[in-house]
């Protein structure tokens, strides 16, 4: 097992920092040296590293170089080497795969990106399908992928429904995002994505009047041990998404006890349903404002009664995905993911 190395590909750049996404990459490295597993990080910045949490310190990171056409300098890597990437790249770096007789795993996050295409980036692998070229997903060099929810499964099976679809439920930090009972009444929302639609809500709440001794608390620039506090001091937490892989900001804010109201969509839809959330799309701003009201007023009418479901519901979305769950799940994974590379090698 020792000499079978597992790399984890990280798209961390200079301009945009490491994105949340990233912490999974950090995540499964680490537990597969657990394991037993030989894993690491790879960056093509040097002394680029996941910074929010001491644990990933000791994380094994290895530097290449970039690549303008296969995006990073594969060269390190040998046919022995398992590459961990994202499935956006397939496109780009499956030719290169195939050329240097490497293989690699998808790490899915987030299904439903696989197949838009950038604006300022024509999908390579979109203009393949349009002219009846070669479908690099199903190139033999790609061993399978890994999901992190079953809605993602379900997506990517309609599509590929012979390829191997690993699932492996992402777990998030319960140490951190603890239970808190005593509740402020505030609204903690997020600003990064959909920051307009956030604050036409907020406006159209505010606007409206019926909420005068509610407040609001953007996320924005904090660090995970304020955006914790964050969490756990809001009554509610404002989720706005898109078809997301298996959202971490919901499962973070039902773990501190705070009701969450928000958009359920694509792996969404496995967490914020009830009686962990209150679903409502976004997109329809007077029905999410509407709702919002609702809770809001009933909170303040049945205070005991949502300390006790926050309460029931955090310890629900921590057994869910327990770090225990993850483990279980990632070793099966890679079980067979190793089988299928040790088939390939022969």
């Amino acid at each position: 097992m020792t000499k079978r190395r597992i790399f984890y590909l990280s798209a961390w750049c200079e301009e945009h920092g490491i994105s949340g996404g990233q912490y999974k990459l950090y995540h499964h490295v680490d537990l597969l040296n657990t394991l037993g597993f030989n894993a690491l990080v790879v960056h093509t910045t040097q002394g680029a590293a996941y910074p929010f949490y001491p644990r990933y310190r000791e994380v094994p990171i290895l530097y290449v170089g970039r690549s303008a056409e296969s995006l990073f300098d594969l060269s390190s890597f040998s046919p022995q080497d398992i590459l961990v990437i994202k499935s956006e790249w397939v496109p780009f770096m499956a030719p290169f795969l195939e050329k240097l007789s490497l293989f690699a795993a998808l790490f899915n996050q987030g299904a439903y990106l696989s197949f838009q295409q950038s604006r300022s980036s024509p999908d390579p692998f979109s203009a393949a399908l349009l002219k009846g070229e070669k479908n690099y997903f199903l190139s033999p060099q790609i061993l399978g992928s890994i999901v992190v929810s079953r809605d993602n499964q379900r997506f990517l099976r309609s599509i590929f429904p012979k390829e191997p679809l690993h699932l492996v439920r992402t777990s998030f930090d319960a140490a951190l995002f603890t239970y808190q009972s005593q509740k402020k009444r505030q609204m903690a929302y997020m600003t990064k994505k959909f920051a307009d639609d956030a604050l036409a809500i907020v406006h159209t709440i505010q606007a409206r009047g019926r909420l005068p001794t509610w407040s609001f608390l953007p996320i924005e620039g904090m660090d995970q041990q304020e955006t914790a506090k964050a969490m756990q001091e809001s009554a509610l937490f404002l989720y706005l998404s898109y078809s997301e892989g298996l959202p971490l900001t919901p499962r973070e804010a039902i773990s501190s006890g705070t009701l969450v109201i928000g958009t359920a969509k694509g792996g969404g839809r496995e967490v914020v349903k009830p009686p962990l959330a209150f679903p409502v799309n976004h997109e329809r701003l007077i029905e999410y404002v509407q709702e919002v009201e609702r809770v809001a007023l009933d909170f303040e009418k049945r205070p005991l009664f949502y300390q006790k479901l926050g309460e029931k519901n955090a310890r629900l979305i921590q057994k869910r995905y327990s770090e225990e769950q993850e483990i279980s799940d990632l070793a099966q994974a890679w079980k067979q993911l190793i089988h299928a590379h040790e088939k390939r090698l022969k």
